[in-house]
């Protein structure tokens, strides 16, 4: 697979090919990556402690800034505690290596990201996959396989499978694992910063109760920033911080952790980003609808389409690079085989950026 040489020029428009054209991939969302106090943060932050943190925090890198950090997403999300990793990936299976005693099963989306696969491979447990976002499959299948004291652990992204953006059902989720005396685990990698009235995630959205639910999250995407995270009890993270992931991996780079706190001050300040952002979501999917495409309507920015024709999916190709719009076209873990565009929406597109687009798209309908 050969993979596109894109330079960002700003907010919305990259360099392809050396040509400008409008871009809508990334999930930036409010493009806090251009945030001048975020900048001006990390920039100081430069000068002061360096690039390296010099080691991993169990040995020789642990700092202030580090732990400072972590009270802030524990702030930030209202939990007890929270532990920083260096990617999210690295923080799924972190967390499942940290809890792999409290479980006995596995109950995992079909359509899973595959940092999860990849934590689960590590488990060594029994792994049944339900039919993605449904809860009654779920519990269909917990019914045949949770016997006698059997601890079962659900898994769910707190958005549904890159093509969609569906919101799974997690109020159903959470009430199975009560009832099973499990629990669950949301990677809300795409959800926080967006879902919710001050962007803490899927378990917001629903106004649920986090007491069988596990949050891990990252600030690469809504946040602007980089690096994953893990929030809930003290308990488990001090078990998530005794794992060979955490110990045997380099520190947080400083300036980052700047950057960081202020970006999640920032959005902590300014909570009506997050609701127009959501709004601006429900209403282009309304109007991508009205088109003639077959989307959820739902206050997630990401919206995957194509086209069972591959002449047609080429049709839309050729309409949007005609009109300088970059073709995020794409083939990922769990989409079509044949590819898929995924578009993600920010808060920094313009309403004429966005006619843009759904101009183009209103043109593959037109025979």
């Amino acid at each position: 697979m050969t993979i596109p040489i894109l330079q960002q020029v700003d907010k919305t428009y990259i360099l392809w090919n050396t040509k400008k054209f409008l871009f809508w991939g990334g999930y930036d969302y409010f493009r806090l990556s251009w945030h001048p106090e975020i900048i001006n943060a990390l920039n100081r932050s430069n000068n002061v402690y360096g690039i390296n943190s010099g080691g991993s925090r169990s040995t020789t890198g642990n700092h202030p800034l580090h732990i400072e950090l972590e009270n802030k997403l524990a702030e930030f999300f209202t939990a007890d505690s929270a532990v920083l990793l260096p990617t999210g990936y690295l923080a799924n299976i972190s967390l499942l290596q940290s809890i792999r005693a409290e479980y006995d099963i596995i109950f995992v989306d079909e359509n899973i990201h595959i940092s999860i696969l990849d934590a689960i491979k590590l488990t060594d447990k029994k792994v049944i996959k339900f039919k993605s976002l449904d809860a009654n499959d779920l519990k269909t299948k917990m019914g045949t396989y949770c016997k006698g004291d059997i601890r079962p652990l659900i898994i769910t992204e707190g958005i549904g499978s890159s093509m969609n953006g569906n919101i799974p059902p997690l109020d159903k989720y959470l009430k199975l694992a009560e009832q099973f005396n499990g629990k669950v685990i949301s990677d809300d990698a795409h959800s926080v910063g967006i879902l919710g009235k001050t962007g803490k995630g899927t378990w917001e959205h629903f106004n649920l109760s986090r007491n069988n639910l596990i949050q891990v999250g990252t600030l690469s995407k809504a946040f602007g920033v980089y690096g994953g995270f893990v929030v809930g009890k003290k308990e488990l993270i001090r078990k998530i911080k005794n794992t060979n992931v955490y110990i045997g991996s380099s520190a947080f780079p400083l300036p980052l952790c700047k950057a960081a706190i202020k970006s999640l001050q920032i959005l902590k300040e300014n909570p009506q980003m997050i609701l127009d952002l959501q709004k601006r979501s429900l209403i282009f999917k309304k109007r991508l609808n009205e088109i003639g495409f077959n989307v959820t309507v739902s206050p997630i920015p990401v919206i995957g389409l194509n086209f069972e024709d591959n002449n047609q999916n080429q049709i839309l190709k050729n309409i949007l690079i005609e009109n300088k719009i970059y073709p995020s076209f794409i083939k990922y873990f769990n989409g079509p085989k044949n590819g898929y565009f995924r578009f993600a929406l920010s808060s920094e597109h313009s309403d004429e950026q966005i006619e843009k687009l759904l101009f183009c798209l209103k043109k593959t309908f037109i025979k």
